[in-house]
């Protein structure tokens, strides 16, 4: 029966210590999110109003800024073919498929580098 007190009285006490040391992860500063960019937004927009000549202006700006943005390359892609460019839409989607077959080689040649 003495068991049962001293099991209460410890459970009361982790009830009572639990809003103190969650206190701290609240206060704990979170990262800044990733500015967007700003031809990415323009672009996007532009979809929005179907004015693919200025998609497309927008997204090769930020594709050549970044080329590694998948988000860019894709949008380009789909802004030439709603234009009817569908030979610059497929060389588009032709660079973004190398481009991961490429980064894809370069991982699998490191793990097979590491691999035990």
């Amino acid at each position: 029966m003495r068991k049962l007190p001293i099991f209460a009285l410890a459970l009361l006490a982790g009830l009572a210590l639990t809003p103190i040391a969650t206190r701290g992860h609240a206060s704990a500063p979170q990262p800044s999110p990733k500015p967007k960019d700003p031809d990415l937004e323009s672009g996007r927009q532009a979809i929005e109003a179907q004015n693919w000549k200025v998609a497309i202006e927008d997204f090769n700006r930020a594709a050549a800024r970044d080329p590694k943005n998948a988000d860019a390359q894709n949008l380009l892609g789909y802004s030439y073919r709603k234009s009817g460019n569908l030979d610059m839409a497929s060389s588009t989607t032709t660079r973004r498929c190398a481009s991961t077959r490429a980064t894809r080689a370069r991982t699998s040649t490191s793990a097979r580098r590491i691999s035990w």
